[in-house]
Order: structure tokens, then sequence, then C-alpha cells
């Protein structure tokens, strides 16, 4: 079974945004915000601003888009986003186990913009 969610147009502060697909009608699911688990796989990092997808997604070497990082990630990492706007619809769509957690660092403030283009 395949679940999936779309990310429209979002303000977080230092929020966490725990992609786990929660069933409803039909096979979609939207995020729930949550307290941040432990981060059990590994951590990588998205800034609109200063990164590059061609990068490793690492602290130093973040990459510019969500819609890139969640391609990248595999059950148990996590998604940390720096402050900014992201402008570009983001799809993810998650299978049977959709450990992946999507959050915000504390004290930045995210834009997900999908409603405009670079």
């Amino acid at each position: 079974m395949k679940m999936s969610f779309f990310l429209g147009t979002l303000i977080l502060m230092g929020l966490a945004l725990n992609a786990t697909a929660h069933p409803r009608e039909g096979n979609s699911s939207a995020p729930s915000a949550r307290a941040i688990p432990a981060i059990k796989g590994g951590e990588y990092f998205v800034d609109p601003v200063s990164g590059h997808d061609d990068w490793p997604g690492s602290r130093r070497g973040p990459w510019r888009t969500v819609t890139h990082a969640v391609k990248q990630l595999k059950a148990g990492d996590t998604l940390s986003l720096l402050g900014g706007v992201y402008r570009e619809n983001v799809f993810a769509a998650v299978a049977q186990d959709p450990s992946i957690t999507i959050r915000v660092l504390p004290g930045q403030r995210v834009i997900l913009d999908g409603g405009s283009r670079n």
C-alpha cells in the first residue's frame, strides 16, 4: 500500500513535521505536527538560500530543495529545514514503514510556498 501527501503553503516555526502516514479515506494522508522523535538514521539538512542539490546534505553542505531531499531519504532519516522560503511544490510518497521525520530547526522560520516558483 502506498500513501502520499502534498505540502502546499505552510509557515513553520520550530515545529516538527513527522511524515508518518495516517490512513484516511482512500490512500491519502496528511503530515502531523508532534514532538520530535530521537533521530534513528542519518540527519540531513536543507537551506533554500545557500544550499545546493549537488552537495551531500550535511550541515556544512546542505541541499537547496526539499523536493530533492525527500528523494534521498530512507526510513529512520531526519530532514532538518533551515530558515527561509522554499518556493517549490513538494510531493512525498511513503510506503508502509514511513519513519521519516521532517523538522524545522529551533529558532528557524520556514515557509513552504507551493504557489510560486523561482
